[in-house]
């Protein structure tokens, strides 16, 4: 049964092609296409900081890279899960008719996002070049920080995906809270903001994944502690991903 639920992540040109597809017909006429991804996300981070700018100690440029780089995790993170939550459902006339392997649609998620995520750090990138941030070599950490973000992604759609054709409150309660989370997440404030109610950002772990990307980058820092609980995330979500596969795959099916 795994076996063949993870046979799909090897037909790698039919996960490409559906998600081109699914971005062709997002950016149906749309004279610009993609790049309205890049530039709905350099008007978000302009605005913010403009506004929230006035309200840290910081360097300008710091502040903005934090904006930048944290935000376009958080869309990463945030799509993920919310598509997480749909993606077998969203596939019942390919998983019904065809026996397509759900493991498709979870790659071909994985593409579109990475997709996304590749133009937003673009923009990262270049705001980064505005300011002349300064790179130091730890700064290559980050793409660790991002394969995990990648293997997380696969993980919890698993999950999602299985829990909410079953149980399709799942789907209302990713979105509450999401919501909530984004507000709970240091993405457009940093943590010396809020005093001692930083502390509890160390229980929430998108913290730790934003800082695993964004900290080698800023600071040139390796994040250690955010290394230990991400890799101690990624470990017990995969167990429970794999019990889901392994004893309720079955009966997918009959859920979705």
């Amino acid at each position: 049964m795994i076996k063949y639920f993870l046979s799909g992540f090897l037909r790698i040109h039919l996960c490409y092609a559906l998600a081109i597809a699914d971005l062709k017909q997002f950016f149906h006429r749309a004279f610009l296409g993609l790049l309205w991804v890049t530039i709905s996300f350099f008007i978000f981070i302009i605005v913010k900081n403009f506004i929230f700018s006035s309200f840290t100690t910081v360097s300008e440029s710091e502040f903005i890279m934090w904006v930048a780089l944290g935000y376009a995790v958080w869309v990463f993170i945030s799509t993920s899960i919310m598509e997480g939550t749909l993606i077998f459902i969203k596939a019942r006339p390919w998983i019904l008719s065809l026996k397509t392997p759900p493991s498709v649609f979870i790659m071909q998620s994985l593409i579109k996002l990475s997709i996304f995520l590749f133009l937003n750090l673009s923009a990262c990138v270049v705001i980064g070049l505005i300011y002349k941030l300064p790179l130091k070599i730890q700064a290559f950490y980050a793409l660790i920080g991002l394969v995990l973000l990648f293997l997380n992604h696969i993980i919890w759609q698993v999950i999602l995906g299985f829990l909410a054709t079953k149980f399709r409150d799942i789907i209302h309660f990713a979105q509450a809270l999401m919501r909530v989370m984004f507000f709970l997440t240091p993405i457009l404030y940093m943590p010396a903001q809020i005093g001692d109610k930083a502390k509890l950002l160390l229980y929430n772990p998108f913290t730790h994944f934003l800082a695993l990307v964004r900290e080698p980058i800023i600071y040139g820092v390796i994040p250690i502690q955010s290394s230990i609980i991400v890799g101690a995330f990624t470990l017990i979500s995969l167990i429970i991903a794999t019990v889901i596969v392994k004893f309720q795959f079955k009966n997918l099916s009959l859920w979705v």
